[in-house]
């Protein structure tokens, strides 16, 4: 046993996590949108804190890799710690959410998608294919993001509906980025 190894959750816990939220808002949108400000809360505490956890955990090999520099990834712990307490603001005040909705959840998925563009740029620019398929999903989380802060779509049941698919896209990418990672450690100890 390695005890120089920190212990943390696997990456796609938070994937998995904004999945389920994702399928729930889609298939029971009129039951997701009474109780919307609580499950988007705990959704967006477990995913700030789980990157917080990630960040630091990962940050010292991020750095070695590197060559000293994080590349930017300060603005990922940010992100992460601002969803964690935008998660708990909401767990304790669901109501505001029903209020601004549209505004807050394209928020989300606008800053979600240029984040997961950043990290694709520069953790998976060599690779081709999977770079070409989390570019895709990144601007899919973008587009998403805009046309929401634009308040495109009428009626809390579709933007619902709408948020749903865009915490499905964005599980689906965590948890493609959390296999790609546990399949290139497991080939760095071989």
């Amino acid at each position: 046993m390695n005890l120089d190894t920190p212990r943390r959750l696997p990456g796609y816990v938070g994937g998995l996590f904004s999945v389920f939220i994702g399928l729930f808002f889609i298939v029971m949108p009129e039951f997701a949108s009474g109780i919307i400000g609580i499950l988007l809360g705990v959704s967006l505490l477990v995913a700030g804190v789980s990157e917080v956890i990630g960040y630091f955990v990962s940050i010292k090999q991020f750095r070695e890799e590197h060559s000293g520099k994080s590349q930017g990834a300060e603005i990922v712990l940010v992100y992460s710690f601002v969803l964690a307490c935008a998660g708990l603001f909401f767990i304790i005040r669901p109501e505001i959410v029903l209020k601004l909705l549209s505004t807050i959840l394209g928020v989300i998925s606008l800053t979600d998608g240029v984040i997961k563009l950043r990290h694709t740029l520069v953790l998976f620019g060599k690779r081709r294919v999977f770079s070409l398929i989390l570019f895709v999903m990144a601007l899919v989380l973008i587009v998403f993001g805009i046309l929401l802060l634009a308040h495109a779509l009428n009626g809390t049941t579709h933007i619902v509906v709408f948020s749903g698919i865009s915490f499905l896209v964005s599980g689906i990418e965590t948890c493609f980025v959390s296999v790609i990672k546990m399949f290139e450690n497991k080939a760095r100890k071989n």
